[in-house]
């Protein structure tokens, strides 16, 4: 009986603090709730920054471990040379845009692709660009590589395959792969080798895709001038992705002075800013003339094909008349062919608000966007090329192998076209045509349809030396 009631006493003060310690955490979660309550911007604003941290945290560590199972990759690839002593490095020259990015640029390269790169076993040479256009200059008179990775952006791309395509022994020159690493603000191609949009996968996969040896050939945009000043006619330049000229180009390169809007909101307002402040700074109606080669009527001939006796007699017998030849005499085979011709059509004049060529895998896309166009269609269009979405927009859309461009200019007008990003002169009529399988890039492996082979064992295509004095020389455009 003693001991129980002792027992009872024990019961209820263990009760007692199972009760307080109750009160206490209310008491702590009610003052939690009316301090959110009364504070409830700080809390929104506070809870927005804690999400964000702890995703930007998990993501760094996913971006650690893909960075890390690349650099074992590569480093086998680097121990194969280095078992082998007497094999020559691979050579590659990086021509780098320091200032692509914002700026960023060089770290993005030096963080995620030089480091594969040198674990490789490759021989890396950098040429950093200092001006704009000097990435033709350099491409024009580089020597000695055995691929050249252009990192930086679209701009910076447009400028090497310009100046590669230049080179007075371009037919070699050409054969010699191109790399894109995509440490740039924009990256139409390397999306499309590589199908991520993830960037640090973008830059390490690109990076890999030469330590890989992958490549697939890429069309090319040839833009030739072909106005009347006997100085410009017949310069061409090379892009490819893409040419624009009208309206939606000219807001999206209006995007910088928007830099207020953080988080990616300038990419936005730049449309609606454009409509109502920039009304001067846009072309809303592009007023040119428009010409594409399309298929003629098509020529039917007759074929009559025969083999004679006398034609086998004479020796003259081929592997097709010995295909058609029977147990006696010569064979006729009669019928009809079809030959396309391709003709120059004209479509007419064109006063849209924008005309967009891009590059397909066998043709030209040409989109004709109607104008004139409102402040509802010509923001929600430009939104849409944002989030990469389809627009309802009314477009004719115009398939061909080339097209002739020459605009209405007015006395002192002037008028700017963009080729894969890059805005150049337009100060006349131009033609815009697809060079198919023009130059050698690196890719990813569902796209690669040269054999991958290991870097010790990579063929030599250096260039020969065309000037060893310096590797930029003053050239005007």
């Amino acid at each position: 009986f003693k001991y129980a009631k002792s027992d009872d006493k024990i019961l209820k003060a263990y009760n007692c603090l199972i009760h307080f310690y109750k009160r206490e955490v209310m008491e702590r979660v009610r003052k939690v709730g009316t301090t959110l309550r009364n504070n409830w911007k700080k809390s929104v604003f506070f809870s927005l920054v804690g999400g964000y941290g702890v995703n930007w945290y998990n993501k760094k560590l996913q971006d650690d471990e893909f960075m890390r199972e690349l650099a074992r990759e590569a480093l086998s690839y680097g121990s194969v040379i280095l078992r082998g002593a007497h094999t020559p490095n691979y050579n590659v020259t990086v021509i780098l845009n320091p200032v692509a990015s914002g700026g960023k640029g060089r770290k993005l390269y030096e963080k995620y692709c030089a480091p594969l790169l040198h674990l490789a076993g490759m021989k890396v040479s950098v040429i950093r660009t200092e001006s704009e256009g000097q990435a033709k200059d350099i491409m024009e008179i580089m020597a000695d590589a055995e691929a050249v990775l252009v990192a930086g952006g679209d701009g910076t791309l447009m400028e090497t395959v310009t100046g590669l395509l230049r080179r007075k022994d371009k037919e070699h020159a050409v054969k010699v792969p191109l790399g894109v690493l995509p440490v740039g603000k924009t990256n139409t191609l390397a999306h499309k080798l590589f199908g991520t949009d993830d960037s640090v996968r973008l830059m390490g996969e690109a990076t890999m895709s030469v330590v890989r040896q992958l490549k697939r050939p890429v069309g090319v945009v040839e833009v030739e001038n072909m106005g009347e000043d006997e100085n410009m006619r017949g310069k061409k330049l090379y892009c490819v992705n893409s040419v624009e000229l009208g309206g939606w180009k000219d807001a999206r390169l209006r995007c910088d002075r928007y830099w207020l809007f953080g988080f990616g909101l300038k990419h936005y307002v730049t449309y609606v800013g454009s409509f109502l402040t920039g009304h001067k700074e846009v072309l809303w109606d592009c007023d040119l003339d428009l010409q594409y080669m399309g298929m003629g009527d098509a020529v039917v001939q007759d074929v009559d094909n025969r083999v004679s006796s006398e034609q086998e007699a004479a020796g003259g017998s081929s592997w097709m008349s010995w295909l058609s030849k029977g147990g006696g005499g010569g064979a006729v085979r009669t019928g009809t062919q079809n030959n396309e011709v391709k003709e120059w059509k004209n479509f007419g004049k064109f006063n849209g608000t924008q005309i967009t060529i891009e590059k397909e895998t066998e043709s030209l896309k040409s989109s004709l966007f109607k104008g004139p166009v409102n402040f509802l269609e010509f923001v929600s269009h430009g939104w849409n090329l944002v989030n990469k979405k389809d627009s309802s927009i009314e477009v004719q859309h115009l398939d061909s192998d080339q097209f002739y461009i020459n605009p209405h200019l007015e006395e002192g007008e002037e008028r700017k076209m963009c080729m894969d990003g890059d805005e150049i002169d337009l100060n006349g009529p131009v033609k815009v045509s697809l060079l198919r399988d023009q130059i050698s890039v690196f890719c990813s492996k569902s796209q690669a349809v040269v054999e991958a082979q290991p870097v010790s064992q990579a063929p030599q295509q250096r260039w020969s030396s065309i000037s060893s004095s310096s590797l930029v020389k003053p050239r005007t455009f």
